[in-house]
């Protein structure tokens, strides 16, 4: 695409929600009075950064 190979803003907040869904996800079942928030948190986060990530570069690629 020629775009420089850094992440901006967007990607960083997106690559940051990926971690967040990652260990929300694997300490769900180690707080069992909290799992379906943690389940619910890795899930929000997960879709919140496909989202992002997708509102980001989809664009960039479309338009060549």
């Amino acid at each position: 695409t020629g775009a420089p190979l850094a992440a901006d803003r967007a990607t960083w907040i997106a690559y940051l929600l990926v971690l967040i869904a990652g260990i929300s996800r694997l300490a769900a079942p180690f707080t069992t009075e909290h799992y379906m928030i943690m389940l619910d948190t890795a899930a929000f986060a997960w879709i919140a950064a496909f989202a992002l990530f997708t509102a980001t570069y989809l664009p960039r690629y479309l338009r060549k």
